[in-house]
């Protein structure tokens, strides 16, 4: 049984509304966590409603009590509630809590050790490693080790997917070194960061080829050279998966995972496909389902292993 608070959100909204909406949504969580009267669950504080479809089935597998589910609307939220907690003497001390935030582009030296943060840019980069790939294919397309003909499709599908992954990492990263420069700089000048929301999409984000194109598009950017993006895109490269925003990785593989699914499908073949015969395949991916999808066949870091064992097997 899963119990949820969630933070509602209105559709348009200026900077001094977000931060009173902010400061609302913190407090009625505190507030609602004091208050909760189970004792015997374990409180879960994510950023957003997504995280929870991947950290449930790795939690459940270590601990399979109840949960309390709490969605703090973002990283900043989750860290402002876990002072609060953390700060407060009740009875509720000693129950289970654990919070999860992205590491992102942040400087997260100051975050307690409490807060679990992703050894990658976000959970989205755990699905397109090597292994999730190819555990990904044999489960979707059910492909067993034991066939010559299942290994054949599995090496052909999983190259096919790697190219892809390959020439979508060059497609985004001179756009993904434009974000992270923007937040990198700005946090390094102690000012605001841009709102950068415009790029945040990464059908948004492809469609800017030039610097001069994402000045034109980010009103309050920092001033950023060709030189400092080029040394952040080849920061970027030297590993990929880790430091490149998973949200742009995520939405720009679906067309190649939904080519492999319809390929598979295929009725009436011609010989030019990828597998070597068909096999059915019940799905459709989008952005608003990947991550649920495909949790299972996402990496697990050995960090995040050991962050649930020690405050949930010792309780």
């Amino acid at each position: 049984m899963l119990r949820s608070w969630v933070q509602p959100r209105s559709l348009v909204m200026s900077r001094k509304d977000e931060m009173y909406a902010e400061s609302n949504c913190i407090e009625a969580i505190f507030l609602y966590y004091i208050n909760s009267k189970s004792s015997n669950n374990i409180s879960l504080f994510f950023e957003g409603k997504d995280d929870f479809k991947y950290y449930c089935p790795r939690i459940s597998f270590i601990n399979n009590k109840e949960y309390n589910l709490y969605i703090c609307d973002n990283k900043n939220n989750v860290i402002k509630v876990h002072k609060m907690i953390k700060n407060q003497s009740s009875s509720k001390s000693n129950d289970i809590k654990l919070f999860f935030v992205d590491k992102d582009y942040d400087d997260n030296s100051l975050i307690d050790t409490d807060i679990y943060i992703t050894p990658t840019y976000s959970i989205e980069n755990l699905y397109f490693t090597d292994i999730a790939i190819k555990n990904m294919l044999r489960g979707v397309i059910g492909l067993s080790n034991h066939l010559d003909d299942d290994n054949k499709d599995l090496n052909i599908v999983f190259n096919y997917v790697k190219k892809c992954r390959e020439e979508l990492i060059e497609n985004i990263i001179y756009g993904n070194a434009y974000y992270s420069c923007q937040v990198r700089k700005s946090t390094d000048a102690g000012i605001e960061k841009p709102n950068l929301s415009a790029i945040k999409q990464y059908c948004d984000l492809i469609t800017c080829k030039t610097l001069q194109d994402f000045e034109n598009l980010i009103e309050n950017h920092v001033k950023v050279s060709e030189e400092e993006l080029n040394e952040e895109c080849n920061r970027l490269r030297q590993n990929p998966l880790m430091l490149i925003r998973g949200k742009y990785i995520v939405e720009g593989m679906i067309k190649c995972i939904n080519f492999i699914v319809d390929d598979s499908n295929k009725r009436n073949r011609c010989g030019d496909e990828l597998l070597s015969k068909r096999r059915l395949v019940r799905l459709n991916i989008t952005k608003n389902n990947f991550i649920s999808e495909f949790s299972n066949y996402a990496i697990t870091p050995t960090c995040l292993i050991k962050y649930i064992n020690d405050r949930t097997l010792t309780r």
